[in-house]
């Protein structure tokens, strides 16, 4: 009886992962499908391995909206600069324009969001909605902050 060394198993190399990207939807076109530099809703997808989570955002002021737009590539809004991966138009109907974006990116642009107060969670997966009112909530205290810190100084400086 001979014994035979153990084979070795070819195991190819590991794929390359694929960056995740979150989908961005904006109700940004008026009612003839034209661009019209505000966005009112908002619709986030992050893909990868649950594609389903998402949520729905709403801006406060609906006649408005949030002032956007693309410039050399980048979406801006809430005066900060994000870069996009792609672009389409009219996605789902005319009224919405949808904008891929990295992981890290789209985190910014959704942080940059709640940081201004004016989106609210409308409705999505529980674990997301939860997750963008925490962020709204610490965003909020962040800003009062920032504005005791601003107050405190320029009442400081009065004193001098």
């Amino acid at each position: 009886m001979s014994i035979e060394p153990p084979r070795r198993q070819f195991r190819p190399p590991p794929r390359p992962r694929k960056e995740r990207k979150i989908y961005l939807d904006f109700a940004c076109n008026d009612e003839r499908g034209l661009f019209r530099g505000r966005a009112t809703m908002a619709h986030f997808r992050m893909i990868g391995a649950r594609e389903l989570d998402g949520c729905d955002l709403s801006h406060d002021d609906w006649e408005r909206g949030a002032a956007f737009g693309l410039v050399d590539g980048e979406l801006r809004m809430h005066r900060r600069r994000f870069p996009i991966l792609g672009w389409r138009e009219w996605h789902g109907n005319w009224c919405w324009n949808r904008y891929a974006l990295t992981r890290a990116d789209g985190l910014a642009l959704l942080h940059a969001m709640a940081a201004s107060g004016a989106w609210s969670c409308d409705g999505g997966f529980t674990r997301i909605c939860d997750w963008w009112d925490r962020i709204a909530a610490a965003e909020a205290l962040a800003a009062a902050a920032r504005r005791d810190v601003a107050r405190a100084r320029d009442e400081a400086e009065r004193r001098r």
